[in-house]
């Protein structure tokens, strides 16, 4: 049993309980902290995936998942209130809230809750995820900070004055909102419940659904369907089958971390959705972990059947001649056959091979 897949997974997670604790610890010192610990951890991981060693590449991601804590806690609690002015970076969709707009957006390696009032909230409405825009306002500390804001890492607040210089997102990030508009695009038809439920159950978007309808999905029980979950993975994966069986069975874990990858680009990545593909990534590796197995070559089965050799027999000269190739044929067969299933491309002709080893 390969426990591989095992360690790894429970290294990230010993870094990720282990980060907040070194964070309460070290203190304004964490910044710092948190490099020497990338670069350690990334060179260890590098080290360790070379000379294949499991337990090398748990603790090596262990030391990177806390230098990524250290790095997303240490602005959470170094805000100093006061005038912004500059580019700030949208890191969700907009929402309406209390006729007004809120969205999260980056200020540097700082994310604020940012609320915008007044003739600006039409123009940040239709926004996007990574799409920027210079703002003039103030910051300033949460009255509570609650677990809604740690999950965000929200150092703050952003009450926004002017909003100028929009521009649309560039990369991945602008096809992915190209394929959102696309398919928001091709429900538009639908009555409004029906459009909410579709937007929800493929992209995890709920800012359409009516307090009616929340209400019924809760007192059912299934507003796991309204949001992203590990079924919009598997759906995905199932979807983009076709072009995983595609590629080799050694190379499919790569095909699978680009599909997962793409789809958390595409949803959003939020909590939930970054938990969903992760998930989804430990539960594809003992699969494709099998599958490889499957497919290497069984040497002693091979072996076995090379070795075969004809027993003499007290037969006519002609019977002798006709069993031996009966034999030679079948062992031909049963030789192609496993050659075949294995994927051997190099055995090219079994008979052969066999025959000449007979001789």
């Amino acid at each position: 049993m390969n426990l591989a897949p095992a360690k790894v997974a429970v290294g990230a997670l010993l870094g990720a309980v282990a980060g907040p604790v070194v964070y309460a610890r070290l203190g304004p010192m964490a910044t710092r902290a948190a490099l020497l610990a990338l670069l350690l951890g990334s060179g260890g991981l590098v080290w360790a995936w070379l000379g294949r060693s499991a337990a090398g590449v748990a603790t090596a991601l262990m030391v990177v998942v806390v230098g990524l804590s250290l790095r997303a806690l240490a602005p959470l609690d170094t805000l100093d209130p006061g005038p912004v002015s500059g580019v700030v970076v949208l890191r969700g969709d907009p929402e309406v809230s209390f006729g007004g707009i809120e969205v999260v957006v980056a200020d540097g390696d700082r994310r604020l809750l940012a609320s915008i009032d007044g003739p600006s909230a039409g123009e940040v409405a239709a926004l996007q995820l990574g799409d920027s825009m210079r703002v003039t306002g103030r910051t300033r500390r949460f009255r509570e900070s609650t677990g809604w804001h740690r999950s965000r890492h929200l150092a703050g607040e952003l009450q926004v004055d002017w909003v100028g210089d929009i521009r649309v997102g560039r990369g991945a990030v602008a096809v992915a909102a190209g394929v959102r508009e696309r398919i928001r695009t091709s429900v538009a038809p639908l009555d409004p419940d029906a459009r909410a439920l579709v937007l929800g159950a493929a992209l995890g978007d709920d800012r359409t659904q009516s307090a009616a309808q929340r209400d019924r999905f809760l007192r059912s029980g299934l507003t796991h369907l309204l949001v992203v979950s590990g079924q919009n993975v598997a759906l995905m994966l199932v979807l983009c089958a076709p072009l995983i069986t595609r590629v080799p069975v050694g190379r499919r874990w790569m095909m699978v971390t680009a599909v997962v990858g793409w789809f958390v680009v595409l949803v959003r990545p939020d909590p939930s959705v970054l938990r969903a593909g992760a998930a989804a990534l430990v539960a594809a590796r003992p699969e494709l972990d099998a599958r490889v197995a499957e497919a290497e070559p069984n040497s002693s089965e091979l072996a076995e059947l090379l070795s075969v050799r004809p027993q003499p027999v007290e037969q006519p000269r002609f019977l002798q001649a006709h069993l031996q190739i009966d034999r030679r044929d079948l062992v031909g067969r049963r030789v192609g056959g496993v050659a075949q299933t294995l994927g051997d491309r190099r055995v090219r002709k079994p008979q052969d091979t066999v025959q000449a080893s007979l001789q």
